[in-house]
Parts: C-alpha cells; sequence; structure tokens
C-alpha cells in the first residue's frame, strides 16, 4: 500500500510538472526563456501571441456572401434585417474606428481592447468594398464552407484584381503593415514588412457551424497583391460578430 501511494505521488508531481510546462510553452507566463535558445530573448505574454499586444494595428476586413451552385444549401437565402442579401450588414462602420480615437472609441472592437489594454492597444480597422452587389464580395460555391482563406481571396482578387480599395480610403499595403510577427511572446518588430498584419474574413451564410463562430490561424498568400501574416475567418448570419476576433 505505502508503494502504491508513493507510486501515485509520483505521476502526480509528474503530471503537474508537464502541465505547468505546457502552460509556460502556450499561455505566455512571464520571463520564460525561449525554449533553451536564451539569445532570441524572453518571452512575456506582455509582447503577445502573434500580433502585439500594445501600439497600433489596423486589420483589413472583407465582408463576403456565398451564392451556392444549389440555393436549398443556403442556411440565410433572405438574409436578415441586421445583414441583408447583396448589401454590407448595417455594422459595418461600427467594427472599427478608421482613425487613432482622442477619446473613447466608437467602433466596438477598438474599444474593447482600448477598455482591455488601458488605452495601449490601439486596433483599428477599414473594410474592402466591391464594385458591385452592394460592395459585398461573392464566393461561388458547391459546399458553402469557409474554414479556408483561399476561395475568399479569389473572390476578392477577382473584383479588384491588384487594387485596394476601402470604405474611408486606406488603400495602400502601408496603411495594414505596421509590424513584423515574431514567434509568441517574442518583440514585435514595428517595421512593417510588406505584408497584411492581419485580414478579417467575415461571411453571411457559410454552411459551417456559423452563427458567430469561426477561427483565426496563420500565414495566407496573395490577397490583392501581397501576402499576410495572420487573418480570422468569422460568419454571422446578424448579429456583430466578435468573439474570433478578440481571441
Amino acid at each position: 500500500m505505502k508503494n502504491l501511494l508513493v507510486l501515485i505521488n509520483v505521476l502526480t508531481i509528474l503530471i503537474f510538472t508537464i502541465n505547468s510546462e505546457a502552460q509556460h510553452q502556450w499561455c505566455g507566463f512571464e520571463d520564460i526563456p525561449y525554449d533553451t535558445d536564451t539569445t532570441r530573448g524572453i518571452r512575456k505574454s506582455s509582447n503577445g501571441y502573434r500580433l502585439p499586444a500594445q501600439g497600433e494595428l489596423r486589420v483589413l476586413v472583407a465582408f463576403l456572401e456565398m451564392v451556392y451552385y444549389d440555393p436549398n444549401f443556403d442556411p440565410s437565402p433572405n438574409g436578415t434585417d441586421e445583414w441583408p442579401v447583396g448589401q454590407l450588414p448595417v455594422w459595418a462602420a461600427e467594427l472599427f474606428d478608421h482613425v487613432t480615437p482622442s477619446g473613447v472609441a466608437q467602433g466596438v472592437l477598438t474599444r474593447y481592447f482600448q477598455d482591455a489594454s488601458s488605452g495601449n492597444k490601439v486596433l483599428l480597422g477599414d473594410y474592402l468594398v466591391s464594385p458591385d452587389n452592394g460592395g459585398v464580395f461573392q464566393v461561388l460555391t458547391s459546399n458553402g464552407s469557409a474554414v479556408s482563406p483561399n476561395p475568399l481571396i479569389a473572390a476578392i482578387n477577382s473584383k479588384l484584381g491588384n487594387t485596394i480599395i476601402t470604405a474611408n480610403g486606406y488603400n495602400s499595403i502601408s496603411d495594414f503593415d505596421k509590424w513584423t510577427p515574431t514567434d509568441q511572446g517574442l518583440p514585435k518588430d514595428p517595421i512593417g514588412n510588406d505584408k497584411w498584419d492581419n485580414v478579417v474574413f467575415i461571411v453571411r451564410n457559410s454552411l459551417d457551424p456559423s452563427n458567430g463562430l469561426g477561427y483565426a490561424s496563420g500565414a495566407f498568400n496573395n490577397l490583392l497583391g501581397y501576402n499576410g501574416d495572420s487573418y480570422t475567418i468569422q460568419c454571422t448570419h446578424e448579429r456583430i460578430p466578435t468573439s474570433v476576433v478578440r481571441h
């Protein structure tokens, strides 16, 4: 019995150690060397994961809707009051401030990060405008999935080519390229690398579990002639989507 208790204690300590190390690796506890190579710096949660946790950053937003080969698959064929078919959502301009706020931010997500960071994180944004279909980009699809950015990017490129056209006139890659990312927890380089810092794709009627869900990931290729460092795909039929972008 005594030996069994010793074994249980040893296993408990081992599991705790493994869990603690996993948290160090992924949660960014303060003052953790980058693996065994301390020349690369000390990882801190205050440095951010893929994007900086402080400073100013402007994201590019694109609104899209699926056009199904078989309309019977469309989960929101008639749209909603908040996001009608063939139009921008009524809250398109309410997601982000597009200029640095002098006081309380008006955009939902700009204000969220302003409050969460005590004003140290300024997350701005502007959205692309399609030349037709009410400004929304259409994605011809048979399966209605938005789990990959590739068909979304292709739909945007087919309308705009290499021309950046946004609602508020931020039409240069330099407007959306303020940082060069590093590994998680390491300081970010406050000089652009000729890539989109972050692009938020928002899809009205994806067949994926879509009313408020989505996911975020890393690098992607060739949106309007430029590669990107990170992106978010957010799906919603109606309400302002914030959960994945906040994450």
